[in-house]
């Protein structure tokens, strides 16, 4: 309702704020992303047995200046730790006012890497650029004047009427104890369904029942081969096909 046709073309739906739920409920999503990927990394094989990353690092020695590192050992444990730490502590960094531009630095430098090294699609793209939502208000204000200045130096800029400049007003309005309700069953929902693996039996990394949506990012490496040994009965001959 700020930057919508439908704001500019009738300035009096216009709103410049929103209610404080809605301004937290994003970076309360990807803190639990953070912070459950981090702990998810809290087990042996990533933390003293550095895998898959061991796997997986000396494939990508090619990489420009620093893919020789990668054939060390030692270097998939420093990995491994240093993504755990990562994971588990950036959300809290990201929310305190003095340590946030720091912690976005590394926000960028780690999906960087990440985007770099392995095929995981738009992922480190998305989470750099949503992570920006840690950030006050003042600061996004400060993009968007930079924004319209140089929209307005392009001449792409056009000028929208007048606005009423109305403040923020609950959507359910006096049914505001249904909205904190359902807030309450959502956050505990995203904070409760992530466990719900030791519900199943076995070994959470070979029958991966409750894998998905706990968070568990890049935790593990399965690669299988099928080998199929092929005979016709007419002429006898056999033949091994992989």
């Amino acid at each position: 309702k700020s930057f919508s046709l439908d704001a500019w073309r009738n300035p009096k739906i216009k709103k410049n704020k929103v209610e404080a739920w809605v301004r937290w409920i994003i970076p309360l999503q990807l803190a639990i992303v953070y912070f459950f990927a981090g702990v998810a990394k809290l087990n042996p094989e990533w933390l003293f047995a550095a895998q898959p990353l061991k796997i997986w690092l000396p494939a990508n020695d090619k990489v420009w200046i620093i893919g020789e590192l990668f054939r060390y050992p030692e270097t998939a444990y420093v990995f491994s730790w240093a993504g755990m730490l990562y994971d588990t502590l950036v959300p809290f960094f990201l929310m305190w006012r003095k340590t946030r531009v720091w912690a976005y630095a590394a926000v960028i430098g780690f999906h960087s890497m990440t985007g770099i090294l392995f095929q995981i699609g738009v992922f480190p793209v998305v989470m750099i650029f949503s992570t920006l939502i840690f950030f006050s208000s003042e600061f996004h204000e400060k993009m968007i004047g930079w924004m319209k200045k140089i929209l307005k130096q392009m001449g792409m800029l056009i000028k929208s009427p007048s606005s009423t400049h109305a403040t923020a007003s609950s959507v359910f309005g006096h049914r505001k104890s249904l909205l904190y309700s359902f807030l309450v069953v959502y956050v505990s929902l995203q904070l409760l369904f992530p466990w719900r693996y030791v519900l199943y039996p076995g070994n959470l990394f070979w029958t991966e029942e409750g894998y998905r949506f706990s968070w568990r990012v890049m935790l593990m490496e399965k690669a299988g081969t099928a080998t199929f040994y092929v005979k016709d009965r007419k002429s006898g001959r056999e033949g091994i096909a992989i």
